[in-house]
């Protein structure tokens, strides 16, 4: 249905969702999980109700292997390098890099 990116921190994981809109348009919804199990499976049980695949994630650190271990054979993941995001303009926050 749509495609996931998120942001990783020690406690939070900031996630964002494009789904289709109306008039071909895409619609974004972000939401903020904390990083622990719990936190991690209701993600994992958002993504499922969303039905959204695949799913993006920035390798910030070492806190995105949870998430990848949580998510893995249920969804299509990609992993993208922290490089990369960093050099794409524009001003810089945790809800706008998920985006």
């Amino acid at each position: 249905m749509g495609n996931r990116l998120w942001d990783f921190h020690k406690d939070t994981i900031v996630a964002c969702m494009q789904v289709p809109g109306e008039g071909g348009t895409k619609d974004i919804r972000k939401s903020e999980f904390l990083a622990h199990l719990q936190g991690l499976e209701q993600l994992r049980w958002w993504l499922m109700a969303s039905k959204v695949e695949p799913v993006a994630m920035k390798s910030t650190g070492v806190y995105w292997k949870p998430v990848w271990h949580v998510l893995a054979g249920r969804f299509p993941l990609l992993l993208a390098s922290p490089t990369h995001m960093r050099n794409i303009p524009g001003r810089k926050t945790d809800r706008k890099d998920a985006e």
